[in-house]
């Protein structure tokens, strides 16, 4: 490897979920001042993009502050303001999530989150 190449590993992270046949993946990269991730049940590619920070507002509590970027899909806002601003709000983070969701069905999105979850285990841990 060259320099700087040995840490590469620990800043490109790749997580995925399969529950009854229905496989979800998440591909980020680690970044000093937030996280990329693109969450799919297809391929790689743009889908919505919501980019969430967490608030720095003691009133407002735990929560996320998120903007919905229009240039691609925005069929899948609702998830992928919820993905966004879950992993701003647990990783203490800004967080640009991509997502690219063609299932859209309850019982389907309980997988994505559990995915999610997973991946929010593993970035603590880092």
């Amino acid at each position: 490897m060259k320099n700087g190449d040995e840490n590469m590993s620990e800043i490109i992270f790749e997580e995925k979920t399969e529950e009854k046949g229905y496989c979800v993946s998440v591909l980020g990269v680690k970044l000093d001042n937030g996280v990329v991730v693109v969450v799919t049940d297809t391929t790689y590619k743009m889908g919505t993009l919501v980019l969430a920070t967490p608030s720095k507002l003691p009133e407002i509590g735990k929560k996320a502050i998120s903007s919905l970027l229009t240039a691609f899909d925005i069929k899948g806002e609702v998830i992928a303001r919820a993905i966004a601003e879950r992993l701003a709000i647990e990783l203490g983070t800004a967080v640009l999530a991509i997502v690219n969701l063609k299932e859209k069905d309850m019982e389907k999105y309980r997988i994505v989150i559990k995915c999610v979850d997973n991946l929010i285990k593993r970035l603590k841990g880092l």
